[in-house]
Parts: structure tokens; C-alpha cells; sequence
């Protein structure tokens, strides 16, 4: 059930007054910002609408659901050095900003809907520099994470647990000044900066045996291949099954897995995304929206320490 109705807003929940560290006027507003957004971009559609992109966003800009930390939160990997952008963002693929933000949204609501549906759970993330260039974070990669941070800190509040940037290069101090201030306070203190000797690190908060071996870690299974990958493949492909079947587009495709890390053909996700009916853009101004509901929110949170952070605005 929505928290909120089409009338009034309901009440706040305890993840923006914790956020707002108790300041009720703050909370509500920010909450109220929120829920004009849900509203407006059809967020609570989400999870019911189709994901044409879906498999060519995961193979070109790698980001998996794998495995709990110790204190049972699941874990996000992320690794921005090894996105094909250029091919992402090409002409022939129809995916711009936008697309990649309903993405974020979408795979957010999955987790916090369908995965870990409790109103405390939280999200522990290893971003991994690896391959980063300056040169690459720039433009479209650095307007993609930028805004990707406007959306989540602004509207998915107290969801951060932990967030270890790890591979970091030697000139990643000077883009962190640049995008930390988009970034809670709150949450900014949950961040640590790690350079290539990070595995005991992870093993502290996260447990070998949950770590992939990638990044360290003693877990066999591929990032992409995670029973939490998994499901989330099967999701988003019965979602577009559901459209075909709907619009007689003929029979319904079996659900299969997210394609683990190493199968990054760009013709298969190709032939993925041909054979499935694209949705209406359901979101079409995210970067504005975001960006103006959040620059509001922080006018008043952030002079009380207002928090951010992944995680959800229903249920």
C-alpha cells in the first residue's frame, strides 16, 4: 500500500525524519517533494511496466545485486571504469540520460519492493574505480552520476548503510570534491575512499565468502550471476513478456538470467531488445525534476542535516 494517497501525502515516514534528524518541517516537505515526484514521473509503475532496455543498459554499463554484508544488508557493485558509454548512448540503441535514470529507479524499486521490503533496510555499495580514466568521467558519465545521485539522495532517503570506493586513482580526490557536495552530509560519512588494497576491508564489513572474486573475495559466482541478478533478470523479462503477450506479439518467452559479467555482446542484447515491444518513455524529465525537487528539499534539510542515500518511498 502507497503511503501516500492522491489527496494528501499521509504521513511522513521515519526514514525522512531520521534524515532530517527530527526536524518534522523539514521531513515533511522533503516528503511532500517526493511524493509530487512519485506522482508525476508514474513511479509507482515502475515495477508493473515494461524494461526494453533493460539487458543492454546491464551489459554496457556493468552494476549487480550480489550476495550480504555481515550485518545482512545486501551489497551493490558498481563499476563505472568498464561502462561502453559511447555504444550505450549511440543512435541506434535509443538510450539516453533518462533511460538510464528510469533504470536506477526501476532496479531501486525492485530492491526495496521485492527484495528487501522493509522499511529499515539499507544497501551497503563497493564502487570500483578500476580502468577510470579522467578523461572518461566527464560528460555523459559524469552528467549520468550526477544525476543519479540528485535522484536517490533527494527521494530514497536513510537507505545508505556503507559505500567503499575502492581502485581509486591517484587524481580521484579532485572529482570527489566536485561531486561530494551532491551528496548528504549523512552519507558522506559513511563513504571510504580505498585504493587497491582494500580486501581486508571488505572482508571486515562484507565477508569473504559473500565477496566475488573479482574484487578479492572467496564466492565463486560471477558478479551478474548472483541469485539476486538472477531474479531481477527474470523480473524484468516476464515484464516484457507480459507487454508481448498483451499486444499479441506472439509467445511468451521463458524467463531467463541477467547475463553474467563476461557475456557483454552488444548483438545479443541487441537481439534481446529487438524482440520485445518498447514502452512510452515513462520518464522524461528526471535530471529537472530531480534536480529541482532536491535543491528545494536542501534549502531546508541540509541546514538541519538532512539525510540521503538509497531506498524507497512506499510500502
Amino acid at each position: 500500500r502507497n503511503m501516500y494517497e492522491e489527496d494528501g501525502d499521509g504521513t511522513v515516514p521515519q526514514r525522512f525524519l531520521d534524515g532530517c534528524k527530527g526536524d518534522e518541517d523539514a521531513a515533511q516537505q522533503r516528503w511532500a517533494l517526493t511524493c509530487a515526484w512519485r506522482r508525476s514521473e508514474k513511479v509507482d509503475t515502475f515495477l508493473s511496466s515494461p524494461q526494453p532496455h533493460f539487458y543492454m543498459i546491464k551489459q554496457l554499463y556493468p552494476h549487480y545485486i550480489h550476495g550480504r554484508a555481515r550485518n545482512g544488508c545486501f551489497v551493490w557493485y558498481e563499476r563505472p571504469g568498464l561502462a561502453d558509454l559511447p555504444r550505450l548512448f549511440a543512435p541506434e540503441t535509443g538510450i539516453c540520460i533518462d533511460d538510464m535514470l528510469k533504470h536506477y529507479v526501476f532496479v531501486t524499486e525492485w530492491i526495496w519492493n521485492k527484495l528487501d521490503p522493509s522499511e529499515s533496510a539499507r544497501l551497503v555499495s563497493v564502487w570500483d574505480m578500476t580502468s577510470c580514466s579522467m578523461g572518461a568521467l566527464v560528460g555523459d558519465a559524469l552528467n549520468l552520476m550526477r544525476s543519479t545521485m540528485k535522484v536517490i539522495s533527494a527521494h530514497y532517503p536513510e537507505r545508505s548503510d556503507k559505500l567503499f570506493i575502492v581502485n581509486a586513482p591517484y587524481w580521484f580526490s579532485a572529482l570527489w570534491r566536485m561531486i561530494s557536495p551532491l551528496i548528504d552530509p549523512n552519507t558522506r560519512k559513511k563513504i571510504e575512499i580505498h585504493g587497491a588494497n582494500y580486501r581486508k576491508v571488505l572482508d571486515d564489513y562484507i565477508g569473504l565468502d559473500q565477496v566475488p572474486r573479482v574484487f578479492g573475495g572467496n564466492d565463486p559466482t560471477p558478479l551478474g550471476s548472483s541469485a539476486e541478478e538472477i531474479s531481477l533478470g527474470k523480473f524484468a523479462e516476464e515484464l516484457n513478456n507480459q507487454q508481448v503477450q498483451e499486444a499479441g506479439g506472439g509467445e511468451m518467452l521463458p524467463p531467463s538470467p541477467s547475463p553474467p559479467e563476461h557475456d557483454r555482446s552488444p548483438a545479443k542484447a541487441r537481439v534481446r531488445a529487438r524482440s520485445r515491444a518498447r514502452s512510452s518513455d515513462l520518464v522524461s524529465s528526471f535530471i529537472t525534476s530531480s534536480g529541482r525537487n532536491d535543491a528545494r528539499a536542501s534549502n531546508k534539510a541540509s541546514s538541519n542535516g538532512g539525510g540521503g542515500g538509497g531506498g524507497r518511498a512506499k510500502n
